[in-house]
């Protein structure tokens, strides 16, 4: 995560973005066949040992709500750990299930998570400046927003989405501590408000990578 993948990512449709500055590794990418060293694994499919874990520190606190996985990838490549993708795995995920139910929450996690990513990896000053241009991309989308449903660019993100994220950057910058979200019981899995699911069993040891 860098000021400008944020940026060029909030801006640009992706099959627009330079290669250099995209977030994401391309479709035709041969490491989604052959597997190979990536900058991060996702979380929700995610294996790693747990020498190696808690040599890194494990899972940042600061973070509640994205961007924990790949400050652990940052870690582990300061102790000389890269992070593989071994594409034989199929893991489904069925995404934003829970966020769904606080999406305006979500999203403003998502963006001060990016803030403290640019922290962690940049420092406190240059994270500043990336938050300015992530913030101020965010603007130019909200101020764009009837144009960008009109051409198709970004048209689930409105206004709310937009301000949600400029709130969540100001977070990241202030350094401000996170209030869980109120979730309304009736839309909510039974589980929530209760107890958290039962974890499996046992677990399979993997290697470092």
């Amino acid at each position: 995560m860098t000021p400008a993948r944020r940026v060029t990512d909030l801006l640009l449709p992706r099959h627009l973005q330079p290669a250099a500055t995209a977030l994401d590794i391309p479709d035709d990418d041969p490491r989604y066949l052959e597997g190979g060293e990536v900058d991060y694994i996702q979380g929700a499919c995610m294996a790693v040992g747990r020498e190696a874990f808690f040599a890194a520190g494990g899972f940042d606190e600061s973070f509640f709500l994205y961007g924990e996985e790949e400050h652990l990838a940052f870690q582990l490549r300061r102790h000389g750990l890269g992070s593989f993708l071994e594409p034989s795995v199929v893991v489904e995920h069925i995404g934003a299930t829970s966020t769904d139910l606080v999406s305006g929450f979500a999203t403003r996690q998502l963006f001060r998570s990016t803030v403290l990513s640019f922290r962690n990896q940049l420092g406190r000053g240059p994270a500043i400046g990336g938050a300015v241009a992530v913030g101020a991309a965010l603007a130019i989308l909200l101020v764009t927003t009837p144009l960008r449903r009109l051409v198709g660019f970004r048209r689930d993100q409105g206004v709310a989405w937009c301000w949600h994220g400029i709130r969540g950057v100001v977070a990241g910058v202030l350094g401000r501590p996170v209030r869980p979200p109120s979730v309304d019981a009736g839309a909510a899995p039974a589980w929530i408000g209760t107890s958290a699911p039962a974890r499996p069993a046992s677990a399979s040891a993997v290697t470092d990578r």
